[in-house]
């Protein structure tokens, strides 16, 4: 599955979707990275929507407090009928962030984050190992 994210941007909402190879569409930002993580789901295990809503409204604190500039997204499957529906709320974080964000995401267990830049899509391992790079677009 390749995970789709939509971005809550300034100029209206974007939607992203990794693809293979050497694609990329129009940078939108200043800062050369967008660091994008969530509170949801900690170890992939499944949350109710209740405990989820709550885990995503305290991490934008967190990142308030912190001073860190951040919109909303949300990563789901565009591939998944009705029945298995998935989606998870987050924060796309913008800036040369990444140590805050990698605390950030070990905090609230999770498995990875996603990294966007202007030529790259990354999916850095955080409770698992590794990072998988590719292209990226608008849908």
């Amino acid at each position: 599955m390749k995970t789709h994210v939509e971005a809550h941007l300034p100029s209206g909402i974007k939607v992203l979707e990794q693809v293979d190879g050497d694609e990329f569409g129009d940078w939108p930002f200043s800062a050369e990275e967008v660091w994008i993580l969530t509170a949801c789901n900690p170890e992939s295990k499944q949350l109710t929507e209740a405990e989820n809503a709550k885990r995503h409204l305290e991490l934008g604190q967190q990142l308030d407090e912190l001073g860190l500039h951040h919109f909303y997204t949300r990563g789901f499957d565009p591939t998944a009928g009705d029945a298995q529906k998935w989606s998870e709320d987050g924060y796309g974080v913008v800036g040369d962030v990444g140590e805050a964000v990698m605390r950030l995401a070990k905090l609230w267990e999770q498995n990875a984050v996603f990294v966007w830049r202007p030529s790259e899509w990354s999916i850095l391992g955080v409770l698992m190992d590794g990072e998988s790079k590719s292209g990226w677009r608008y849908v």
